[in-house]
This record gives structure tokens, C-alpha cells and sequence, in this order.
């Protein structure tokens, strides 16, 4: 007797709304854990952990504010932010709130199509499965959880609607799924316009299908015309129109015998707008990446460093982290595996799923002497397939299993428990890395304030210099302008204001007026005009070297007219990366030629009778104000000891120890480390500004210090 119809719809609605608040309920567990973090929350409520989040939150708060300028940078016409806006003004929720919970709840609609494409193969159950292990698999659950504000909230869910209304449409050959399916494409591209390389793949697939095994097949070529006229590179309202004028024509049959012009129309349209440019661009940044970037410009040609080289998103990943991402484990992600073929081999119409499983399993270098591994970033698309795999075999055996059984009720019972039980096992090591899983706000309360106080001070034409990762919660809490942010980091890009933090402050400030000034939008190339080749030309430099030292000696390089004031955003946190940073200065852009990094070190230290004991087997001596590693001794040139005192000031005090050496030591008693560096370093604009405040008059004036960020403004 039949205890259970998991096809009737109350079933069905029921298995949804489980699955999503199942999602919704672990996500939570984030919120939970940083509660009563007081350093996490600002206007009330918990911050995001997403830098790129404020990109759109920026775009969302110009909506509602109604302050929307086509010369910034807001993302105030984005759709992402448009439906954020909608969300904020429906909603009787504080904006913050809404930026908060809006990835959870947008995110954990994947599990609607995950199910229906489960119960678009008769097995409502293995997709209801798979859609539990989806939900919160490691890279799924890092993209979407609360308080991760990006598009990742919805990129997933995009495409596995799109997959589910491919295998309706070759199952029932109606050609209403089609319509439904051309909107989607036109939707995700709306949401997130780099989506093209994945609708191309879905597109490629169906299209060998048809060259192969279909090629009279009338319906399948409506399938190809309907994708090629909503994935072209037109404005979305030109592609809807097209969309919904095929479909017009296609769903009588009476015009069968124009299909084949309507594919026609839909390629050459398709191939003058856009074509495969989009596709070789991603591939280019992630998958076959160089160190170097090239760039030509005014009749130049200049060498930057890749940022490629530095974002953690793109770089190869063992294994095991690569299974773990995609599973959960890597015995749940080689059940999946063999789960997904055997899917494949009962239902061809799942290898409709290979460009998911395809473009996911690009994040694993496996030949990574010919092409690069996608890194972390990729994981996240083989997730669906891979659930459905899962979702599938556990559904597979447990039936194999309860179908041994003669007594019905016995029979569904072991069918029900082998289910729950193996969904249980598969689920565990997930929820597992969620508690694990501690990612702090991207920015502290400490921070914001500083940067609060900006927005109080600076007029929204003003720039304000700091590295990329910083750029989108700079806009978003000051409402200023930048030169880098989480979209605008490309190596060109980041030269000047890597050289602005780098360099002396003789050599940062002139850089930074020069960039500021001459940076500017050329709508037809929809990027920046560069200003190094004008004012290398201008002044005859041959080399950046040589631009680079003429700066800082001579005081008589006429410099552009100030329109707009400048300032330096300087983290504490900054030294940790300051290397990174440093990488893309130190290269002659004349010709690509790498330049030895400064060294910069920070440690903690526990204070001792007669020494400083360092971390990495470090101690400095107080006998003989020597630097011991190993017991081996090595030179140093200063000791420094800055700290703040009880009026919060901060206190400076120096003691010569070898002026021969280049290796200098600052103890920082208030953060409880203690820094290491050399000459190089140590006289960075970053060192002498956030951990000295010791400021050259003749180019920059402190305007906020606080122990955790500071702002200094530009005089020149």
C-alpha cells in the first residue's frame, strides 16, 4: 500500500518549503555564532562579509535616495541592485537587514528546481535529496550564506532553471518551456552578464545533439533559435522582443517551414553581436592566465603585474579541497560521481547537466602544465549535478534494498530509513564545515567609523586611495570616488596606487595628484583613459625607473592643477597583504622586468628579562640589541618602539643600533606585535603614515588616526 505519493502536489509544495527552510535555518548558524560580536555591527545591525557586497548595496542605496549619477561608479542601473532597492522599499526592514538576509533567502531557491527536475524524471525524493545537499554543500554555502551580498545569490538558480526547462521541453515537446527558458537566459544575463560563457556551453550541447542524432528535427532546431535570440549581446529589451516574437511564430505550426529562417536570423544576429568574445575574455582571466599583463596604449607598450596572480578565487586548489567544495567530502563527492552516471545512463537527458559538471570541474587544475585550474570561484556550478548524482543513488539503493522485501509496508519503511540515514551521513559533513566555517564582516565597526567621519568631511567628487579590496566599502560608508576597487583591479589599474603606498611620500603623493587628475571615463572603450604613456611622453621618460626616481628628486615636475581633494585610506590589516600590494610596483612597466620586494614582517611577541620572544624562532636580545634566529645573529640598523598612551597619543622613541644594516625592528606594545623590515620598507608612505603618523608637511596632513584605520589628505 502506497503510504506516501511524493509526485502529488501538496507533496511536492511541502518537500520545497522543507528543503528551503532547511537551507535557510542552516545559514542561520553564521548569525548565531557572531551575535554578540559587538565590533560586527553598524546602524544596528550585523555587516556583510562580502567586499564585492557593497558594490551593489552602493547601487541599491543611490535608488532609494534617489542620488543616481551616470559619471560615478555606482551600480545604481544594475539589476542586482534594482531588486535589492525593491526589497529595501517593500520591506519594512532597515536597509542593513536587508543586505544581511537577502543572500540566504534568494539563495535557497535553488532547491525549487533542483526537486522539480527530480520529479521531471519520475524521482521527486532523489531530487528532494539532492536539493538538501546542494543547499549547503561548502562552495554553495560560502557564496550564499547571510550576509554574503552578491550575485552568487542567485547565479546557481538561474542555470538549474534553465536546465529543468531544457528536459521539460525535450520530454513533452511543448514549446511554451521554451519561452520559459529564453527568459531565463535573459534574466541570468541580467543578473549577472558574465553568465554567457555557461549559456553558450547549454547551447553548444544541444546544438552537437541536433548536428548528430537531430538534424530534421524541427523541434529542436526552435530549441536553438530561441537560445541563440536571448543569448546575443543586444540591450535586454531588444532581446525580448525578439524572444517574444519568435516564440509567436514558432508555436504555430503553420510556420514550421520558416524555422529554419528564424535559426538563420537568430545566427547572424548572434555572431554581429557579441559571438565568442565574451567566452575567450573569462577564459583569459581565469583558466590561461599570465603573470605579466601587456597593455598598449598611446603608441606604448607597458607590463603590469596580473592581478590573476594574487586572487586566491583563481588559484589552483588541491584535490581534496576541490571535492570537499563540490561534496563535502571526498567519498560523498566519488558517490556522487558514480551516482550522476548512473542518472546519466537511466536518463539521457541529464547529460543536458555537463556544461554545470563541465565548467565545475574546471576549478581543479588537471592538466595544469597546458591550462590553469579555474581556482575556488568554479566549484560552486558542479554542485547541482553532483546533488542530483547523490540524490539519485541514495534513492537507487535504498529502493534496490526495500524492493528485496516482500511486505509492503516492511518494503517502504527500510526504503524510507536507508534514505534518511544515508541523507543524514551525506548532510553531517556539511553542516560540520558551516561551524567551521568562521568568516568574519569584511569590515569591523572600528573601521566604518573612521570612514563615517570621511563621509562628513569629503565631497563626493573626492577620491580617496587605498588598495582594490578596499575600494567597494570605501564608496559604500564614505561616498566617495576610487581609483581600484573589486572590479576595477586589473594590473594597470593598481600600478599607481600600489606606487602611491609603496613609495616614499615624495614619490606616492606626486603619483597619486597625476592619477587622480588625468583619470577619466571614455565611453567608447568603457574603461579609464590610462594617463602613463601622456606624461612619460611629456616628459620624456624612458623608463617608469626613470619616472619613478625623477619624482622624488626633483620638485620642479610640473604636476596637474588639483580639481578635487585626495586622501589615503591606511588599514591596520594592510600589512598583511603589503607585499602583495608591493608586487605590483615593483616591476618596470617598460618592459615587465620584475623588481626585488621589500621584506615585511609582522610577529607577536612575548616580552621577557632579557629579550623579545619572537615568533619563526625569532628573539631580539635587550643585552646586545641583536636579532637572533636560530641563535644566529643578524644586524640591526633601529629599534623602534611606538605605542599609544592613556590620552591616546601616540609615543615615538628610536634607539640606533648598526647603521651598516638594512634590517630594522618597530615593537607596537598596542597591538601586541612587533614589526620587521627593512630600510626599503620602513620608509614606504603606508609604514611612515599608519605606523608612525610621521607625516611630511609639504605633502600630506592627518585628518582621522585611530589605532585600526587612518586618513591622511594630499597637500599637493
Amino acid at each position: 500500500m502506497k503510504t506516501f505519493d511524493e509526485n502529488h502536489p501538496y507533496a511536492l509544495a511541502s518537500l520545497m518549503l522543507f528543503a528551503y527552510l532547511f537551507s535557510i535555518a542552516v545559514r542561520y548558524i553564521w548569525i548565531d555564532m557572531f551575535a554578540d560580536v559587538e565590533d560586527f555591527y553598524w546602524a544596528g545591525q550585523m555587516m556583510i562579509n562580502t567586499n564585492d557586497g557593497y558594490l551593489f548595496a552602493e547601487g541599491a542605496r543611490d535608488i532609494l535616495a534617489g542620488s543616481v549619477d551616470p559619471r560615478n561608479l555606482s551600480t545604481a542601473v544594475q539589476f542586482p541592485a534594482i531588486v535589492t532597492a525593491i526589497f529595501a522599499w517593500v520591506l519594512p526592514l532597515s536597509f542593513e537587514t536587508v543586505i544581511l538576509y537577502l543572500p540566504a533567502l534568494l539563495g535557497s531557491l535553488v532547491v525549487v528546481p533542483i526537486i522539480l527536475i527530480g520529479r521531471a524524471l519520475g524521482q521527486t525524493l532523489a531530487g528532494f535529496v539532492a536539493a538538501l545537499l546542494a543547499s549547503i554543500a561548502w562552495s554553495y554555502y560560502n557564496r550564499t550564506m547571510m550576509g554574503y551580498f552578491d550575485t552568487d545569490m542567485l547565479n546557481i538558480f538561474f542555470p538549474t532553471l534553465l536546465l529543468w526547462t531544457l528536459i521539460k521541453a525535450l520530454q513533452t515537446r511543448n514549446v511554451n518551456y521554451l519561452l520559459v527558458m529564453a527568459l531565463d537566459i535573459v534574466a541570468y544575463r541580467l543578473w549577472y552578464p558574465q553568465s554567457y560563457a555557461l549559456e553558450f556551453a547549454f547551447f553548444a550541447l544541444v546544438l552537437g545533439y541536433i548536428l548528430l542524432f537531430a538534424r530534421r528535427d524541427t523541434f529542436m532546431v526552435k530549441v536553438v533559435a530561441m537560445m541563440l535570440l536571448a543569448m546575443m549581446g543586444m540591450e535586454t529589451w531588444m532581446r525580448i522582443v525578439l524572444v517574444l516574437g519568435a516564440f509567436w511564430v514558432l508555436r504555430q505550426e503553420r510556420y514550421d517551414r520558416y524555422v529554419y529562417g528564424v535559426l538563420g536570423i537568430a545566427i547572424l544576429l548572434f555572431m554581429a553581436f557579441g559571438g565568442l568574445d565574451p567566452i575567450w575574455f573569462r577564459l583569459k582571466l581565469y583558466v590561461f592566465r599570465d603573470a605579466v599583463q601587456a597593455v598598449g596604449s598611446g603608441g606604448m607598450q607597458f607590463y603590469f603585474y596580473d592581478v590573476s596572480q594574487t586572487i586566491s578565487e583563481a588559484g589552483q586548489i588541491p584535490f581534496e579541497t576541490f571535492a570537499d567544495r563540490i561534496s563535502g567530502h571526498v567519498a560523498t563527492f566519488f558517490l556522487s560521481l558514480v551516482g550522476y552516471a548512473l542518472l546519466a545512463y537511466h536518463y539521457r537527458v541529464m547529460l543536458l547537466a555537463l556544461p554545470l559538471l563541465g565548467l565545475g570541474f574546471m576549478a581543479y587544475g588537471w592538466f595544469p602544465q597546458w591550462v590553469s585550474g579555474g581556482g575556488l570561484r568554479f566549484t560552486i556550478y558542479a554542485v547541482v549535478p553532483m546533488a542530483l548524482g547523490m540524490g539519485y543513488l541514495i534513492m537507487y539503493l535504498a529502493t534496490l534494498v526495500g524492493n528485496s522485501i516482500e511486505e509492503a509496508r516492511m518494503r517502504m519503511g527500510v526504503r524510507y530509513v536507508l534514505a534518511l540515514g544515508a541523507t543524514v551521513a551525506i548532510l553531517y559533513p556539511n553542516i560540520a564545515h558551516v561551524y567551521d566555517y568562521k568568516v568574519p564582516t569584511v569590515m569591523t565597526t572600528k573601521e566604518v567609523e573612521v570612514l563615517d567621519t570621511l563621509h562628513s568631511i569629503a565631497k563626493r567628487e573626492d577620491y580617496t586611495l587605498a588598495w582594490w579590496d578596499y575600494g567597494f566599502p570605501i564608496r559604500y560608508y564614505a561616498d566617495v570616488e576610487t581609483l581600484v576597487d573589486g572590479g576595477i583591479h586589473d594590473g594597470r589599474n593598481n600600478y599607481p596606487v600600489a606606487l602611491a603606498l609603496t613609495q616614499p611620500q615624495a614619490i606616492g603623493a606626486k603619483i597619486a595628484r597625476i592619477a587622480v587628475e588625468k583619470n577619466y571615463w571614455i565611453p567608447q572603450a568603457n574603461m579609464p583613459w590610462y594617463w602613463l604613456p601622456d606624461f612619460m611622453r611629456q616628459y620624456a621618460f624612458a623608463t617608469s625607473t626613470q619616472m619613478i626616481e625623477m619624482l622624488g628628486m626633483d620638485e620642479t615636475v610640473p604636476l596637474p592643477v588639483p580639481t578635487r581633494g585626495i586622501y589615503l585610506y591606511l588599514p591596520f590589516r594592510m600589512h598583511s597583504i603589503y607585499r602583495v600590494v608591493e608586487s605590483f610596483a615593483a616591476i618596470e612597466a617598460t618592459t615587465g622586468k620584475s623588481q626585488p620586494l621589500s621584506m615585511m614582517q609582522m610577529l607577536s611577541y612575548q616580552d621577557l628579562p632579557d629579550r623579545l620572544q619572537l615568533g619563526n624562532n625569532f628573539y631580539f636580545s635587550k643585552r646586545d640589541g641583536k636579532l637572533y634566529q636560530n641563535g644566529r645573529p643578524i644586524p640591526l640598523k633601529t629599534f623602534y618602539r611606538v605605542a599609544y598612551n592613556q590620552q591616546g597619543q601616540l609615543m615615538r622613541q628610536q634607539q640606533l643600533l648598526d647603521f651598516k644594516a638594512n634590517l630594522n625592528l618597530v615593537l607596537l606594545p598596542s597591538y601586541g606585535k612587533v614589526l620587521l623590515l627593512d630600510d626599503k620598507a620602513l620608509a614606504s608612505t603606508y609604514v611612515q603614515l599608519f605606523f608612525f603618523e610621521n607625516a611630511d608637511p609639504r605633502y600630506y596632513e592627518a585628518v582621522i588616526t585611530t589605532p585600526m584605520a587612518k586618513i591622511f589628505k594630499l597637500k599637493i
